[in-house]
């Protein structure tokens, strides 16, 4: 291939690389997808959700191996390699469509919001796309050439091996196979079904671990219900989880992805798309389109990742025609136009596609983990505030030592933190659960809710208050506490300095107003630094379930350093906004 064939996928895939590179995440960003359970499995090397995903566990492990580096980092950085690496790919693809335009397809792919936002954090969907432009690359290439019929089938079998859609290539591939030989036929089925033994890994490892939630069960039937995801099934019917998707929001989604130039050029290279070549991206795009549209989830709009990539194809096409039009100056002139049209949607998403700096999940598991005190400490939480949690135990081996029991449903939750009690383990939460401050007594410890089945300690405050706030509250001492900064590895920045105001409230009487409390930082010069208003311990503990004499501690946490300028607590009826009583302190 000469040289200069090969410019401009390279500028496109290094382009790529840098752009997501720059927006990509730098450590731990989400809590309740997939994406955090990844960071975890592939690190350790457990059993991800079904299918399981062995092929991307793997490389996931290897890309979390990088010496130095966080390793949620390594996983969400083969997210970016496989995103560039997919536009290199589209880009020959879409040159056996349109051999002078095909730099349109991966430049309107590289930018459009949802495949940019999957090639920033560790999810499935860029290798994947990455798989899918390779396969329908190499399955055209055989429908010219025999020779490229076993390269086409390995790719497909490495896409059965990594996403359940993958299936949709079997039946351009199975066009692939029409007039091949039988030597040929047998080498490209051996070729197809080997990248398979990838789900070995699977029982093999199942052998030491599980998956996060305990659910993979090691047993033949356990594997099938697993790698074929029967359990999923129910999303093609019903999933009360899911987004409603009426025609508006599948014309919004698409022209978010593309704009109208990009429509209107994907519709004119639709129109074209005709030939053997053409059958086959039919083939593709319908199985891949119907089944997004079918697909009940929350995320709905990356499962149209593979139909965005093959309409992209599409606009190159249009892009082809512009250029075969008799006045050359003016198709150039479109031409040019069209370009803009993809960089201007990036620009106008760049800011809410950019994870670069965002540390608050990052800091929120740090402050979790390192907020359970005592011996036998039990942390009871949802599915993804335990994987949270976990990534900080494993990785940092931040308090390793604290259980953590994940339960979604509330009387689950409720149930541990009774068995946990009655062994006489701390327990923790890390939300608000109905029916707790009735039997229970709650403490805010950090970030966390601790439980208490009979009367706390007293504690001593370390700054003595003793003023009566409000009628029948009384506020016994405080504490300003600077946190130390959590570990972490490259490329992680500095976190934020961090202070912890911790409140001891004592009720006098008991209290017939659910009030709320505001903890506000003010400089020398009288502005507000920060505020954070709250019912009392975390919103889990309302002043009317407080007992006459009983001592609760409500915890405040602040991006900034302690000292200078005043502290103000003040207390104040929601409903009405109106102030009940406050008071200064000392920070």
């Amino acid at each position: 291939m000469r040289k200069a064939n090969l410019f401009i996928p390279i500028l496109l895939g290094a382009g790529g690389l840098a752009l997501y590179l720059r927006t990509m995440a730098p450590s731990v960003a989400t809590i309740f997808d997939d994406s955090l359970e990844f960071q975890v499995v592939c690190p350790t090397l457990r059993i991800a959700h079904p299918p399981g995903y062995p092929l991307y566990t793997l490389l996931g492990w290897l890309f979390a191996r990088l010496p130095g580096a966080d390793p949620a980092w390594g996983v969400n950085l083969l997210s970016a390699v496989a995103g560039a690496s997919t536009l290199v790919a589209l880009y020959f693809l879409a040159r056996l469509y349109s051999p002078r335009a095909a730099f349109l397809a991966p430049l309107y792919l590289a930018l459009s919001p949802v495949f940019w936002s999957q090639a920033t954090i560790a999810e499935v969907y860029s290798l994947h796309a990455l798989i899918v432009a390779l396969a329908l690359y190499s399955i055209l290439r055989a429908t010219e050439d025999k020779a490229f019929l076993p390269w086409a089938a390995f790719v497909v079998g490495l896409g059965l091996a990594h996403h359940r859609t993958s299936v949709f290539l079997l039946l351009p591939l199975a066009l692939a196979f029409w007039g091949s030989s039988r030597r040929s036929s047998l080498l490209s089925a051996f070729a197809l079904l080997a990248p398979l033994a990838f789900y070995l890994y699977i029982p093999l490892r199942g052998m030491a671990v599980s998956s996060l939630d305990g659910t993979y069960r090691n047993s033949l039937e356990g594997f099938l219900q697993w790698v074929t995801v029967s359990s999923y099934g129910v999303f093609l019917r019903e999933n009360p989880l899911a987004r409603p998707t009426p025609l508006s929001w599948h014309i919004k989604l698409w022209l978010s992805q593309f704009g109208p130039i990009g429509i209107a050029l994907g519709i004119i290279g639709l129109a074209r798309l005709k030939s053997q070549k053409g059958l086959i991206w039919w083939l593709a795009f319908v199985a891949f389109t119907l089944f997004g549209l079918i697909y009940r989830v929350p995320d709905p709009e990356v499962f149209f990742i593979p139909s965005f990539l093959l309409f992209s194809v599409a606009i190159s096409v249009g892009g082809e025609f512009i250029l075969s039009l008799r006045w050359r100056l003016i198709g150039f002139l479109l031409l040019a136009i069209a370009s803009l049209q993809p960089v201007w949607i990036g620009a106008s998403h760049f800011h809410e596609l950019d994870r670069s700096h965002r540390l608050e999940v990052y800091s929120l598991g740090a402050s979790m983990v390192s907020s359970a005190k005592g011996e036998g400490a039990v942390v009871v939480g949802l599915l993804g505030e335990r994987t949270l949690i976990r990534y900080f135990q494993e990785i940092y081996h931040l308090n390793p030592a604290v259980s953590i029991a994940a339960a979604d449903r509330e009387e689950e939750r409720l149930r541990v933190v009774e068995e946990a009690l009655d062994q006489g383990r701390p327990v923790y939460l890390t939300r608000p659960l109905s029916g707790l401050p009735e039997h229970y007594r709650l403490w805010a410890q950090g970030s966390l809710i601790r439980v208490w089945d009979s009367p706390p300690p007293e504690v001593t405050p370390e700054r003595l208050v003793g003023v009566e706030v409000v009628a029948g509250l009384r506020l016994e001492g405080y504490e300003v506490v600077a946190l130390p900064e959590p570990p972490r590895r490259w490329p992680v920045p500095p976190l934020p300095p961090r202070t912890l105001v911790n409140l001891y409230w004592r009720a006098l009487k008991p209290l017939t107003d659910d009030l709320k409390v505001s903890v506000r930082f003010y400089d020398s010069e009288g502005r507000m630094l920060a505020q954070s208003d709250k019912v009392p311990v975390h919103f889990a503990y309302p002043m009317t379930k407080w007992k006459a004499g009983e001592l609760v501690l409500d915890a405040y946490e602040f991006s900034l350093k302690p000292g200078g300028g005043k502290l103000v607590v003040i207390v104040y009826d929601p409903s009405t906004l109106a102030e009940r009583g406050r008071i200064e302190l000392q920070p």
